[in-house]
């Protein structure tokens, strides 16, 4: 695995016993799978970057654009850290946008149910409900990256989805947006157990899903039918 960590003007490279002592790492890991190199690119842009192995066993390369060369050094030893400790498919996930992971989800999730010996193994009989929503996810959260969305903007897309009307004109139901919300959590959940996740944005300070005030809305709404229904 060999590390590509700066680049600014002529092509040069420093060996790696310079290079553990720019970034306070080994130049090597245990089992020796990598190396480290500093090299220097064009027009004076910096960049951190580093490429590995996937799980896989496939040569990939991951880099951000840094300011100075100590922002560059903590960001190799976030690269170095993620890759070590959570593993190759934990680290492909970093600046991976939610449409990235939209479009994981259309190819391998959100599919025709399909069965065998007439018990469903694969999809979901919802499928184009989801794709639906999946949809409406994009809109709000499309370009920010997976690990930036958190409980906070969900609970900001929650609130704007219960103002937006009906093509009739009408408040989207509690029911609808938690449906929504539904697929979202599940999404996250299974990001988690791609490992591009470490943690769901679900999990916050209260609930963004509950059931209970669907009930509540419901009952307002029965409410002023009945209060409607005397006034004539």
């Amino acid at each position: 695995m060999r590390r590509n960590l700066f680049f600014p003007k002529t092509p040069s490279r420093i060996d790696l016993l310079a290079v553990r002592d720019i970034i306070g790492h080994s130049a090597r890991s245990s089992d020796s799978s990598f190396s480290i190199t500093i090299t220097v690119a064009l027009y004076g842009k910096l960049f951190a970057r580093i490429d590995y192995t996937d799980s896989a066993g496939k040569r990939r390369s991951k880099e951000k654009r840094v300011r100075t060369k100590t922002e560059g050094r903590a960001v190799i030893s976030d690269f170095v850290r993620e890759l070590e400790d959570r593993g190759p498919d934990s680290f492909n996930a970093i600046g991976t946008t939610f449409n990235d992971f939209a479009d994981h989800l259309e190819k391998h999730y959100l599919i025709p149910p399909e069965y065998v010996n007439g018990r469903k193994v694969a999809g979901k009989r919802s499928y184009k409900d989801d794709l639906g929503i999946l949809k409406i996810l994009r809109e709000s959260f499309g370009r920010m990256e997976l690990r930036g969305i958190t409980w906070g903007r969900i609970e900001r897309f929650r609130s704007l989805r219960l103002k937006t009307p009906t093509i009739r004109g009408e408040q989207l139901s509690v029911a609808r947006v938690d449906r929504e919300l539904s697929l979202l959590r599940h999404a996250f959940n299974i990001a988690i157990g791609e490992r591009w996740l470490h943690v769901n944005p679900f999990r916050g300070p209260r609930p963004l899903i509950n059931p209970a005030d669907e009930v509540k809305r419901k009952r307002v709404l029965e409410l002023e039918e009945e209060n409607s229904d005397i006034s004539r």
